[in-house]
């Protein structure tokens, strides 16, 4: 393919080059790259004029700084598709990252992305504000309970037990979390054993994972009535085994401090009159320790780090007359933030902290 830049007023309204479609010699527009800007509600496609030659081939793709993007604008016809937002308000960002899926093998569950306002929270629509969350389906159900072989006997029955490992893994053997399989399903690990028979007596499995990935949570194990018949293990229904020394079947457990977000007070008004801002201090922390790099804070229930004010609206107009000698600062003033950035010179200012602009300086 023969590719060379062309007036964009020579490529007339000549539609732009369609590689799957048939190849026509002649100018064409070609979509380089489409663009989308945070900051208003439109894409903007980079649209180049090139005389092609068939057979038509894709130029090898090149990466283009910000510097060059800008600097090939200039003789590039530029075409806005509006989004569905209005042009006239400030858009949400939607996070291009997922959430993983809550749910189960063969099961239902929710995953959640990442919406926030490009500016302040409050400044965007709510009512344009895109789904945060929607239901999911579950991981294929590949995932099967897999077991060891059993271990020596440790002992006479009711005291001895024989131990294997059970694991959950993936069609591929490879070990995944006990919440990916099915838990009524678990084989049990511990077994009775023993060179003669025993009445039925509790037997209590391992404990599964817990449930909580921080903080506090609860981790469960099976207990089961079991016994030996004719050498042979046998299950048997609960009400065969003393229900007073039954084991605990759940656990209090606890991972990892949770992190969460911790803010300062807000900071006094920019302003004493008018719009002006306020500012605070947002950290991430977990437990009592500061997290300063890779965030484990959720960023989607970040706290705002700034917010609007007004005081008092300031007035349009000057007095006919500054008062008489005696006078007192006004509560809401804040003088001491007048004198600090040197705002006597202003009437109003003078007027409202009178008596502190009239004070003698050191």
């Amino acid at each position: 393919m023969i590719s060379t830049n062309q007036p964009i007023g020579r490529c007339a309204t000549a539609k732009a080059a369609d590689p799957s479609g048939r190849c026509r010699s002649g100018r064409r527009f070609v979509l380089q790259q489409r663009l989308t800007f945070i900051t208003t509600s439109s894409r903007l496609m980079l649209v180049h004029c090139k005389l092609l030659t068939c057979p038509y081939v894709l130029p090898s793709k090149k990466k283009l700084s910000m510097i060059h993007l800008f600097e090939i604008l200039s003789p590039v016809r530029r075409t806005r598709e509006y989004c569905h937002t209005s042009s006239h308000q400030l858009s949400f960002i939607v996070s291009p990252s997922v959430c993983q899926c809550s749910a189960r093998c063969g099961s239902r569950g929710i995953r959640t992305r990442e919406v926030r306002c490009s500016m302040e929270r409050k400044l965007c629509n709510e009512t344009s504000r895109p789904i945060e969350s929607q239901e999911c389906e579950g991981p294929p159900c590949d995932r099967r309970w897999s077991v060891s072989d059993w271990g020596p006997c440790s002992g006479e029955c009711g005291e001895g037990r024989m131990v294997r490992s059970v694991t959950c893994r993936s069609s591929g053997g490879l070990v995944m979390s006990d919440r990916q399989c099915d838990q009524p399903l678990r084989p049990l690990a511990i077994y009775p054993c023993g060179d003669r028979d025993c009445a039925p007596h509790w037997v209590e499995q391992e404990w599964q994972q817990c449930n909580a990935t921080c903080g506090r949570g609860v981790r469960q194990r099976q207990v089961v009535c079991t016994g030996l018949e004719g050498g042979v293990f046998k299950e048997f229904p609960d009400s065969s085994c003393n229900q007073t020394n039954k084991p605990q079947m759940s656990s209090s457990c606890f991972q990892r401090p949770c992190s969460k977000w911790f803010t300062t007070s807000w900071s006094q008004c920019s302003k004493t009159c008018g719009r002006g801002v306020q500012v605070r201090e947002v950290k991430c922390y977990q437990g009592e320790e500061l997290v300063t790099r890779g965030h484990s804070c959720d960023s989607a229930l970040k706290p705002e780090t700034k917010q609007s004010c007004e005081i008092q609206s300031c007035p349009t107009e000057a007095p006919a007359s500054q008062g008489a000698d005696f006078c007192q600062d006004k509560a809401t003033a804040n003088c001491a933030l007048v004198l600090k950035v040197k705002l006597c010179s202003h009437w109003y200012y003078r007027k409202a902290c009178c008596q502190s602009c009239k004070a003698p300086r050191p």
